[in-house]
């Protein structure tokens, strides 16, 4: 379970003027209207969440119970809303200046010293783009949602894991004045996930009967089948199959060498040269190389919002390649009723074929990455500039990173398989000692190659105020607080965009 740091937070000194403009003048400030005087209640549209009126027309008698409802119907009148909660996420509209600070049990309702305080289930709370005229957001705690109890997960949008008070975009005369922008706990990252193990089949293999990819033995007559199997993911992937034995030989001929085992990912085993003795066995295939790590995941901070710093995948190892086949033997039957052997080799030298090689092992495989962790962000400014006015800024601890899972381990390779007596199959004719085989053994495949290990998921951020380069954010009268960071993670006070 997730360790949840306590929400302890740490004051710094009054912010200043970030940006400055093309000569190094600082920005000017834009001049939007100032909040009402304490002692009057400035014409507009009310809104109190606490208790629905079928009967809301917008007037203080009547207010509407959602702040997007009066939004919507306010124009350019100014919104008044009561100082309590509204659980809604709200888009600012041109123009339309809101007020949060107003008693609402009597009328008229009166200027008190308590702030209204927007939340959402998601992020961000409040968005604002392309505001061109005047709009001025005084008295409002806008509080962004808290995601220490979520994790993160693949292709899950940053709106439902990071947590970020507000966004806003080319809205060079909004002011957020007498308030707070509060972002909470981004969601935790998610250790990397094993691929399941391989399914291993032998149902193709050639000439086994154990389906387990071991080479086969020869016979009277035949050399051994290279051993062949199937890693059954879905996809069967077949790995580097055994070489054939080298057919046995009878009187004064040469005997065939045995066959190359398949490549894999690794270098196959080399054949069994033919006989006479002494039998040369096939050459066990060699294991493939290990595989590139994937790199650590890293948070970006890009225009469309933040993104995770996922770990990247590392790559799934190669096949192991097949054992070469063992060598063919050339040899004298012995002519049971006489006694006789017809050929020039000395006595009880046998014919025989040599045994087919193993098949390589099933590769290893690399785990998914580590899912990186939420950020927490207080105010997320894409372009254009922007004024803050006595507005505390409260953001952290960014969710941590996951993990990376280790990768799975490779399969060894198939065994070869020995060699065989080979020769005529009529038994009067033929005497083969039980066991005896002079060809060559089939090579063993390798072992399948090691998968990279994949890369850690990257922790959340933590930063008060992200903007676009070049970005006026003017403030004035503005702190800055953090909840501690999560390990490994990072806080600031502002950051910059990709």
């Amino acid at each position: 379970m997730r360790r949840v740091l306590p929400l302890i937070f740490f004051w710094l000194g009054a912010c200043g003027v970030f940006g400055t403009s093309g000569d190094g003048a600082p920005p000017a400030k834009p001049g939007p209207p100032a909040d009402p005087p304490p002692n009057e209640v400035p014409t507009g549209v009310f809104v109190r969440a606490s208790k629905p009126d079928p009967a809301a027309d917008g007037t203080a008698e009547h207010p509407f119970s959602t702040l997007a409802q009066a939004l919507e119907k306010a124009g350019k009148r100014a919104v008044i809303a009561c100082a309590e909660e509204y659980t809604e996420p709200i888009t600012l509209r041109d123009g339309t200046s809101m007020y949060g600070f107003y008693d609402c049990t009597t009328i008229p309702w009166k200027r008190v010293d308590r702030r209204a305080r927007i939340t959402s289930a998601r992020s961000p709370v409040v968005t604002a783009e392309g505001l061109k005229e005047d709009t001025r957001v005084s008295g409002f705690d806008i509080v962004a949602p808290d995601f220490s109890g979520r994790e993160a997960s693949v292709g899950g949008a940053w709106t439902d894991e990071s947590s970020v008070a507000a966004v806003v975009a080319d809205s060079p005369k909004l002011v957020i004045a007498n308030g707070s922008l509060v972002a909470r706990a981004g969601a935790a990252g998610v250790r990397g996930r094993r691929k399941p193990v391989w399914g291993e089949s032998g149902a193709d293999d050639v000439g086994a009967t154990t389906g387990t990819g071991q080479g086969t033995h020869a016979s009277a007559g035949a050399p051994g089948s290279g051993g062949k199997k199937y890693c059954v993911d879905g996809s069967g992937l077949l790995p580097g199959v055994g070489g054939a034995g080298g057919q046995g030989v009878e009187g004064d001929q040469i005997a065939a060498s045995g066959k190359a085992g398949g490549g894999g990912g690794g270098g196959a085993g080399g054949v069994g040269a033919s006989g006479p003795a002494p039998k040369h066995d096939g050459q066990a295939g060699k294991q493939p190389p290990r595989q590139r790590d994937g790199a650590a995941g890293k948070v970006r901070l890009t225009r469309d919002g933040p993104v995770r710093g996922d770990g990247e995948a590392g790559v799934d190892g190669l096949a192991g390649a097949g054992g070469g086949g063992g060598g063919g033997e050339t040899g004298c039957h012995i002519d049971v009723p006489t006694g006789s052997q017809p050929c020039s080799l000395a006595p009880g030298t046998i014919p025989a074929g040599g045994g087919g090689g193993g098949a390589g092992g099933c590769p290893g495989r690399a785990s998914s990455g580590g899912v990186g962790g939420g950020s927490s962000i207080a105010l997320y400014v894409r372009a254009g500039s922007l004024k803050l006015d006595g507005v505390k800024l409260e953001a952290g601890p960014g969710g941590t990173g996951g993990e990376a899972e280790d990768p799975l381990p490779p399969t060894e390779g198939q065994a070869g398989a020995a060699g065989g007596c080979a020769g005529p199959t009529n038994p009067p004719l033929f005497k083969c000692p039980a066991g005896y085989a002079n060809a060559g053994v089939g090579g063993a495949g390798s072992r399948g190659g090691e998968a990279g290990r994949s890369g850690p998921g990257a922790p959340g951020v933590a930063v008060g105020i992200v903007s676009a380069p070049g970005v006026n954010v003017v403030t004035e009268g503005c702190s800055f607080g953090f909840a501690g960071t999560v390990p490994g993670g990072t806080s600031a006070e502002r950051a910059t965009l990709e």
